[in-house]
């Protein structure tokens, strides 16, 4: 759930950034893109606890005051349970016309969602936080950052599961071979991947996020990537302090934030 920490600092430093920007009529709109929503809501390890997710995070974000929140929220869910339970959380709280819900996959939906930010003139934050390597890959996400500047994106990206999946796999994700794979070191591949995102933006940082019961052996890196501006980009700057703040965190510290206001007003709800 760290990277659920990850994703809350994200809209902190985003939001503010961008607010700056479009004070300056840099874009019409600001969105916000998940492609892999789920139903709103994360089981706490094996218990029956259940905090916010990815999409009832950015929810609240929707709920900032005008010209300092996102407009619109496009929610990518290829399971119609998921989309339905999605669906019934979101209506509680904003109104309809402030996001999207699309019961596809993230590549099936990709087509809908590059119409709708260039449509609106929007720049964009997106999460892209597939099972491994298993539930999108380049043609999707790779996609989405090809096809304009004005966005920026997290990937949670599983550094130690790429040599698992098999080159096959990895290189649907990267959207070509990667010879060698197998004979990377787990900084290589991590370095491989960053290196093809830098083809399609010219900013991209890592945090590592040490998820191992007691910080052991599993890890995950959050990578995030974004245009390339006249300075360092700011959003880099203050991302570069991520790693440091969670580096320390507990899961029961994790569970606490995700379950606190504005947050916990989300409850357990429904199954789903």
């Amino acid at each position: 759930m760290l990277k659920l920490i990850g994703l809350l600092y994200a809209h902190d430093v985003y939001l503010p950034i961008m607010a700056k920007q479009r004070a300056k009529k840099r874009w019409a709109k600001l969105y916000y893109i998940d492609l892999n929503a789920a139903s709103g809501l994360v089981r706490v390890g094996s218990s029956a606890r259940r905090v916010a997710g990815s999409a009832l995070i950015a929810a609240n974000n929707l709920l900032r005051p005008s010209g300092q929140s996102y407009d619109h929220a496009i929610f990518v869910e290829p399971s119609a349970a998921a989309c339905l339970a999605l669906s019934a959380r979101l209506a509680a709280a904003l109104p309809a016309d402030r996001y999207t819900i699309v019961n596809k996959t993230a590549n099936e939906a990709m087509p809908d969602i590059l119409r709708a930010v260039g449509t609106a003139d929007a720049h964009y934050l997106s999460l892209f936080d597939p099972f491994g390597f298993q539930q999108g890959d380049w043609d999707a996400y790779g996609r989405l950052l090809g096809s304009t500047q004005r966005g920026d994106m997290l990937v949670v990206f599983q550094t130690t599961a790429a040599k698992r999946a098999g080159e096959a796999a990895f290189a649907r994700f990267v959207g070509r071979s990667v010879p060698g794979l197998m004979n990377m070191s787990e900084t290589e591949v991590l370095a491989t991947f960053e290196t093809r995102l830098a083809e399609v933006r010219g900013a991209v940082g890592s945090a590592r996020i040490r998820a191992g019961a007691g910080h052991g052996r599993y890890y995950y890196d959050l990578v995030y990537a974004a245009a390339r501006t006249w300075k360092r980009n700011p959003f880099l700057n203050a991302f570069g302090d991520f790693e440091r703040k969670v580096g320390g965190m507990t899961g029961a510290a994790v569970e606490a934030v995700l379950s606190s206001p504005p947050l916990s007003h989300w409850g357990d709800g429904e199954n789903g």
